[in-house]
C-alpha cells in the first residue's frame, strides 16, 4: 500500500496486513515514528499487545516516542548530514555522493526478547 508517512496511512495499512491470511507479525519496523505510533492504534484495536505480542521500532527519535505508550524503540540519526550532503552536491555542481549518516538505536520499551 502506497502512502504519505502519516499516521492514518500506517493505521489502514497495518489494520490490512493484520486482516489478511497468516498469523500477525512479531515485529514491525517502520520508516518514521508517527507510523510507528499509527501502527501502535491498529495493533490496540486487533487486542495485540506491544511488545509482549508485537515489538515495534520507530525511526527518527521524534518527542512522541519518548512519550507513547509503551515508549517507542527507535533510530536516532543525525540531521544535518544528509541536508548539508544534499545542498553541498546541488550548489557545488558536482554529483552526489555516498553519504554515510551516524545513527544510534534508543532502545525503549516497544521491544521485547524473541
Amino acid at each position: 500500500m502506497r502512502g504519505h508517512f502519516r499516521m492514518d496511512d500506517a493505521l489502514v495499512a497495518t489494520r490490512a496486513m493484520l486482516a489478511g491470511p497468516g498469523e500477525p507479525p512479531t515485529a514491525v519496523f517502520a520508516c518514521s515514528d508517527v507510523i510507528a505510533l499509527g501502527v501502535y492504534r491498529a495493533l490496540a484495536e486487533h487486542g495485540l499487545r506491544v511488545p509482549d505480542e508485537v515489538s515495534v521500532v520507530g525511526f527518527d527519535d521524534s518527542l512522541a516516542a519518548a512519550y507513547a505508550t509503551p515508549g517507542l524503540t527507535t533510530v536516532r540519526r543525525s540531521w544535518p548530514e544528509p541536508g548539508e550532503a544534499a545542498l553541498d552536491a546541488l550548489f557545488s555542481g558536482r554529483p552526489a555522493t555516498r553519504t554515510e549518516v551516524p545513527t544510534a538505536l534508543v532502545v525503549r520499551s516497544s521491544t521485547a526478547a524473541v
